[in-house]
């Protein structure tokens, strides 16, 4: 059996820069992976099964078989001819539409443990292209490290995170979808910027992705004013240098430069605000 971890998605910063002629939008954006993820164990079968358990598993037990994992299964079998199955069985700790990408990354850990059990070569350009076919942040996870993404998800810069970085995750419980957020979008695009390919401290990325900010984020507070309440709460806790919406929410995360600062305002928060999901945790270092 194969056990991989599906690392929450952070946009640290969302910036939109365009649409192109099909509908879909261009962005530019800091991306960053958590430690704290969804789990899939993967075991050898004669078929493709997909069971769904855990805190959120219920949101998707009514459509499993059009589940992102199996459609990634299923494409990456018949891209290598592979003849052998696999049952899959996904632990849903991410909620369902935060904007922290758990049903792209469950589905970019399927292609990367099904290569593992098929032995396939996980580099291989054609994984990497199936990932680009199942959503604009499905490459981006298959990645897994921090990144400067352009285009619609599936240019990337890696970016070397030198410092360690430590994070609140919070979700209000409540569903929002992407569509709504995009269609309050104002279509104020931003100027293209670059990012460093290096930071060598916390202060350093502070410093870049400070100035920065989350074009959805005010479309998606207008869907779902507790956004702004959870932002409010986080950028009020102790020696919390950032406080932001994550993708198109209504995820969001707060920045720390220490994990004791990180632990203390999830208690916090978790206090203040029971029904809230809530977890401490630290960003992934580039490899």
């Amino acid at each position: 059996m194969i056990e991989i971890t599906a690392p929450a998605k952070l946009n640290l910063s969302l910036h939109i820069t365009g649409k192109r002629a099909d509908g879909f939008h261009l962005l530019e954006s800091v991306v960053a992976f958590a430690h704290f993820g969804d789990v899939l164990k993967i075991a050898p079968a004669d078929d493709i099964t997909l069971e769904i358990e855990g805190e959120f598993a219920s949101a998707l037990l009514k459509d499993v078989q059009n589940n992102l994992v199996i459609k990634a299964a299923r494409k990456l079998q018949q891209q290598f001819g592979v003849q052998a199955g696999a049952h899959i069985t996904l632990q849903k700790k991410l909620p369902v539409g935060s904007g922290m990408g758990g049903g792209s990354s469950d589905a970019a850990a399927a292609l990367r443990g099904l290569a593992q059990l098929w032995n396939i070569n996980v580099n291989a350009s054609e994984i990497f292209d199936i990932a680009k076919e199942l959503g604009s942040d499905v490459p981006m996870c298959y990645a897994g490290t921090p990144a400067f993404v352009r285009g619609v998800g599936e240019e990337l810069s890696p970016i070397s995170l030198r410092a360690p970085v430590y994070a609140v995750l919070v979700h209000p419980r409540a569903p929002l979808l992407t569509a709504d957020v995009f269609a309050r979008f104002s279509g104020q695009f931003d100027a293209p910027i670059e990012a460093p390919a290096t930071f060598d401290s916390f202060a350093a990325l502070m410093d870049f992705i400070r100035p920065l900010h989350n074009a959805l984020e005010a479309p998606a507070i207008a869907a779902m004013p507790v956004i702004k309440t959870i932002v409010d709460a986080l950028t009020a806790t102790q020696n919390c240098k950032l406080a932001r919406m994550s993708g198109s929410g209504a995820g969001c995360f707060a920045l720390y430069e220490n994990p004791q600062d990180a632990a203390h305002a999830a208690d916090e928060i978790f206090a203040a605000h029971p029904t809230w999901w809530c977890v401490a945790t630290q960003l992934e270092k580039a490899q």
